[in-house]
């Protein structure tokens, strides 16, 4: 509900961690790590791949400032 397609890739990722963050705050069969991947527009071609585990900094930081 809240992306656009105006919204760069570093937004979409933040956007797409905190929806996350409240599946996992809202859901305990959910939990980390969390595996992502993306596919470059047009192509079969995989962009980026990372896993959120506990101590991710960036995904922490993401989760602390939504939760205050």
């Amino acid at each position: 509900r809240a992306y656009e397609k105006t919204m760069s890739f570093a937004e979409t990722v933040k956007l797409l961690l905190v929806s996350f963050d409240s599946t996992l705050k809202s859901n305990l069969s959910v939990g980390l790590p969390l595996d992502l991947l993306f596919y470059e527009k047009d192509a079969f071609k995989v962009s980026l791949k990372k896993r959120i585990a506990q101590d991710d900094q960036y995904y922490r930081t993401i989760s602390d400032g939504w939760s205050n």
